[in-house]
């Protein structure tokens, strides 16, 4: 098939499905390779080059303005020209010569690992519904490929391994050469792996009655988004939170552990036993692309974990005081409140030591006369509400101004409650400002503490206000709060909600979500690079400090010279695209989440730009 680098490639890309396509992939699913901890499944190969072409990514990448954003990055040896380097094929090409349906499983052998890090097994299986001789041909260029670079002895060997007849690139023709390819296709299937052993394994489990343990976890994330996705990718987590308590345990029996505490007791109280596994299923389409991501418990579970993720209602309204033109905004509807339960039933469950280390908190509450449970938590509502806008970058860091705000059900108990944890933190010593605006009295930490922050001419504040039955905390700059306070004062006139492209991204979400929000595509992936570009700007300072600071000597004689970040270069700083470059390609994104009986999801969109 593909090498691994190329594999993973593949895997991300990969897309569109038959009804044959599905049932192959549940017949693999069915028998995998025993100690398979994850799988990626692909329904259709032959439309990965053609649909890369039409994604918003590459048509981006291939923009004038970003390649001459990118042009340090473009300079020198291709992706592509490295993939051809490596396999001998290009892109294209290996694609081509696996056209249908394509699963591949990670498989670790956890009885054997041990404390080092346990490296992947990789073994795959593609259907081939016009046969293999396309396949063949790749593997042919990918020996001549291994000749010219590390292996030159390389030879395509035969031989018959678990009753059937297996081609093998082994790095030599000497008996017991290494295999460094092999595969089988047994009526139209490619089994390959990259090892004997594997491979053995793999066509021994094709003929086993044995069931899958990952089978049932894949069944149920197909059944949560709803079809066979274009990409799916599902992770076992129980063999590895097993992994996890077997080190712990010989770590605690050894004497080494941090912690005095039974790993089953920590286990327990973060619920990680009730854990099943993690998957996440991509579908890209022409108008829209969808992506389903789950975490999967057993039913009932109760831990810190579970508690984390659990929505309260899925009566979720869009609050009108969202001003329009922010970059993103989520409304949740979740309780601090059971939260803060779970973590304390949690540090009860770890045994009387950790129990004993909520001895200080109940003393300060006595102390200052309030409750954290019934005077802070109990007194906020279960409605959250995020707003973000970012901003031009102020050095290195992104310029993200960011309100986070909570529903108040007893606004004066609630400030009786923080002003008593206020002294306690600042032990008589006044830490914030107030000011005033539009009648609401700010709270911020005194610039004195914060020389970075925008009352001291720098790019970060923090502050707080409570207003019309909400706490608002406030990072950033201050004039995102503002906009909100005022559209708490009067919400006349369209919000952030009431976006064409908001909406219509909204409206493709299943209902009965305890939490929406929406982000615009195009601040986003800005956000991101430019951040990438300052701390591009950043290694060159201290790559020219640093080797500024080393003198006439210079390195020892042989020693290997270390990486200058001066000469790491990607962008170009001078060639920053507009911002209607990133808006031309990247539409606006909805996504939601789902308390399920065994599972938590999250839903995304991403909606195309609208037509300028």
């Amino acid at each position: 098939m593909i090498k691994t680098s190329s594999l993973f490639l593949t895997a991300l890309l990969g897309l569109c499905v038959s009804a044959k396509s599905a049932d192959r992939l549940q017949e693999w699913s069915r028998h995998l390779p025993e100690n398979t901890v994850a799988v990626i499944q692909i329904k259709n190969m032959s439309e990965v080059v053609k649909d890369w072409e039409k994604s918003s990514i590459n048509q981006f990448i291939n923009d004038p303005d970003v390649k001459k954003w990118l042009a340090p990055a473009l300079e020198g040896e291709s992706i592509a020209d490295k993939f051809k380097k490596e396999t001998g094929s290009n892109f294209t090409d290996a694609v081509a010569s696996t056209p249908g349906a394509a699963l591949i499983a990670f498989v670790v052998d956890l009885k054997k690992a041990t404390k080092a890090e346990p490296k992947p097994e990789l073994v795959v299986f593609a259907d081939l519904p016009e046969g293999a001789d396309k396949f063949n041909a790749v593997q042919a260029k990918q020996l001549e490929a291994y000749k010219k670079g590390k292996h030159p002895d390389a030879v395509i060997i035969q031989e018959e391994l678990a009753g059937q007849q297996v081609s093998a690139i082994a790095s030599s023709g000497e008996k017991n050469a290494k295999w460094l390819d092999c595969w089988a296709v047994i009526d139209n299937t490619l089994v390959e792996a990259y090892d004997r052993s594997s491979m053995e394994s793999a066509l021994n489990d094709m003929k086993s009655s044995r069931p899958s343990a990952l089978e049932k976890k894949i069944t149920r994330q197909l059944e949560i988004g709803g079809k066979q996705s274009d990409v799916m990718l599902m992770i076992d987590l129980e063999p590895l939170i097993q992994l996890a308590e077997k080190a712990m345990t010989e770590s605690m029996a050894s004497g080494k552990s941090p912690l005095p505490v039974d790993p089953q007791a920590v286990l327990s109280a973060l619920g990680l036993k009730e854990l099943q596994g993690i998957g996440a299923a991509i579908d890209l389409e022409e108008n829209q692309s969808t992506s389903d991501f789950a975490l999967l418990y057993n039913e009932g579970a109760n831990g810190l974990i579970q508690a984390l993720f659990k929505g309260t209602s899925t009566e979720v309204a869009l609050p009108a005081f969202v001003p329009k033109g922010v970059d993103g905004a989520t409304v949740t509807r979740q309780s601090l409140g059971n939260i803060w339960q779970a973590l304390m039933d949690g540090i009860q469950k770890l045994g009387p030591m950790a129990a004993m280390a909520l001895a200080p908190i109940a003393a300060t509450e006595q102390q200052v006369g309030m409750t954290l449970k019934d005077d802070l938590f109990g007194t906020m509502d279960d409605t959250f509400v995020e707003i973000q806008s970012f901003g031009p970058p102020k050095g290195p860091l992104p310029n993200i101004s960011k309100v986070t705000m909570i529903k108040l059900k007893d606004q004066q108990r609630f400030n009786a409650a923080l002003e008593a944890i206020k002294k306690l933190i600042g032990n008589g010593f006044a830490m914030f400002e107030e000011t005033e605006f539009e009648g609401h009295k700010i709270f911020a930490i005194k610039s004195s503490l914060t020389p970075d922050s925008p009352a001291a001419g720098g790019g970060s504040l923090f502050s707080y206000v409570v207003a019309n039955d909400y706490v608002l905390f406030s990072q950033g700059e201050a004039d995102l709060l503002h906009k909100v306070l005022l559209r708490l004062k009067n919400a006349d006139g369209e919000g952030a909600w009431d976006d064409t492209e908001v909406q219509a991204a909204i409206s493709g979400l299943p209902k009965d979500y305890h939490g929406v929000t929406f982000s615009k595509g195009g601040s986003i992936v800005k956000l991101l690079m430019t951040t990438m570009a300052q701390l591009q700007e950043l290694g060159k300072t201290k790559g020219s400090k640093d080797t500024a600071s080393k003198g006439p000597k210079g390195p020892k004689a042989g020693a290997k010279a270390p990486v200058n970040p001066a000469e790491m270069n990607w962008f170009d700083p001078s060639a920053t695209p507009p911002d209607e470059v990133f808006s031309r390609y990247f539409g606006t994104g909805a996504s939601a989440l789902y308390t399920l009986p065994d599972a938590f999801q999250v839903r995304a969109l991403m909606m195309p730009p609208a037509a300028k």
